[in-house]
């Protein structure tokens, strides 16, 4: 046999191999199956498929009515993290960003308040420990606690994003960074001379990094895709079309090659410390013998504040900048951890392995999706997200999206939460999990 007609053999056996297959695997396989089968068969396939592609089209449109900006050209959304992990039924306010985005001048502000700046709380009886910004939206409420944030930051949020635990290592794993590192570099304080003022301008900074990274050069229909994946991760009143607003005009700021538009800011700046009138009074005295004079230095009139009759001097932080750098964090952690870690918060860095730490989320979930209420909680936080292996975390998200859809009485928002899924196994190249979400999917189209 020459080799033209070994190549012609061979094609012709592969070309029949790849039908046969293409027989018994396609949808649309009428073995066994009458004409009328097939055809209800070839319909549903194709409705799947428009419900689908309906979901990705309308991913892709902007309301032109949409405009986030408004009258001043600003846009004010305020990140809110909120601290509520699995098997907490409450959770306080965290970390706390206004990013300001500003097309009067192409500039973004991102403002941090500490969590643990001083915020009134209604009613009465609370500790002494409470009285913080942090714990303002976990003992007044939401809205309580976003109108203390926007009061210590002097301005008016357009919009509010929530992000809880799970959402935060989901969004890390969808940067492709290490997760479990990173957040821990993220909730990292006690080893700052500050603490929480550093920890909160560390988030700003770490903010700024990731802008200057992933905003892309220009559009296209990935980065539509990978943005609302990330967009279905929070709890936000801003809708997907004025969120792909606000990321188109980030884009036309050139921000990877214009860095400083970036700017960084602290509300407050400073700690209140209060002046004790004996040292005040012995300023002016003149000095006992052997003991040499202290300069002291004048406190500045604007520094000064009175509460209650008291006064408080302002002390400003000393921050720094510091860089988040994913090849090194590891190392990073090590050397600011290990000589305070007899000091640190044992449901935070507790000595746990890796692999006790998931043991417990996972026995977490087994547990909450005995009943549909921990179902609900499960799914609305996301909670596969804190599972490190990536097959045992898609496994655990189609069980609780599975389990979850049992608790669902309308068919629209099945499909819509079907269809969310199935986009995002496709964007991960999950190919076994599409198919499962379209099994899903025609349950409850064709039931």
């Amino acid at each position: 046999m020459n080799k033209k007609v070994f190549k012609i053999t061979v094609i012709i056996l592969i070309s029949g191999a790849i039908l046969w297959l293409a027989y018994f695997m396609s949808p649309f396989s009428s073995r066994g199956m009458s004409k009328a089968e097939i055809e209800v068969r070839r319909q549903q396939y194709i409705k799947i498929n428009e419900l689908i592609n309906t979901r990705k089209q309308a991913q892709a449109v902007i309301d032109d009515t949409d405009d986030p900006f408004g009258d001043d050209g600003i846009v004010r959304v305020l990140l809110i993290g909120l601290d509520s992990r699995v098997g907490q039924e409450n959770g306080h306010c965290d970390a706390i960003q206004f990013i300001d985005v500003n097309l009067n001048n192409n500039s973004v502000q991102i403002t941090a308040v500490p969590r643990g700046t001083y915020s009134p709380l209604p009613g009465s009886g609370h500790l002494p420990s409470d009285y913080y910004v942090s714990k303002s939206c976990e003992i007044g409420g939401l809205e309580y606690g976003i109108n203390q944030m926007e009061r210590i930051a002097e301005k008016k949020a357009d919009y509010v994003v929530l992000v809880g635990f799970s959402e935060v290592i989901g969004i890390l794993r969808k940067l492709n960074l290490p997760a479990t590192e990173t957040l821990q570099w993220l909730r990292h304080r006690q080893g700052y001379g500050v603490g929480e003022p550093q920890r909160a301008h560390n988030h700003s900074t770490f903010i700024k990094q990731q802008m200057l990274k992933f905003l892309p050069d220009e559009k296209s229909k990935l980065d539509i895709a990978w943005q609302y994946l990330v967009y279905k991760l929070l709890n936000t009143d801003m809708s997907f079309s004025e969120a792909r607003i606000v990321i188109d005009k980030l884009i036309m700021m050139d921000l990877a090659d214009n860095p400083n538009k970036i700017t960084l800011e602290m509300r407050p700046n400073y700690k209140l410390v209060e002046i004790v009138e004996d040292e005040v009074s012995q300023k002016g005295e003149g000095k006992e013998d052997g003991i040499e004079e202290k300069d002291v230095e004048p406190i500045d009139p604007e520094d000064i504040v009175e509460i209650n009759g008291k006064m408080y001097q302002k002390v400003y932080y000393d921050i720094l900048d510091i860089k988040y750098d994913e090849e090194i964090v590891d190392e990073y952690l090590l050397r600011m951890l290990n000589p305070i870690k007899d000091r640190l918060d044992p449901d935070d860095y507790g000595d746990i392995t890796d692999q006790e730490a998931q043991d417990r989320v996972i026995d977490s979930i087994k547990e909450g999706m005995k009943n549909d209420l921990t179902v609900a909680w499960l799914y609305d936080n996301n909670v596969w997200y804190q599972i490190d292996d990536k097959s045992d975390r898609l496994n655990y998200q189609y069980q609780i999206v599975e389990k979850y859809l049992d608790t669902v009485d309308n068919s629209f928002e099945k499909e819509s939460i079907i269809t969310d899924y199935i986009l995002e196994m496709e964007y991960l190249n999950a190919h076994d999990f599409v198919e499962k979400g379209r099994a899903l999917l025609e349950l409850v189209v064709f039931d």
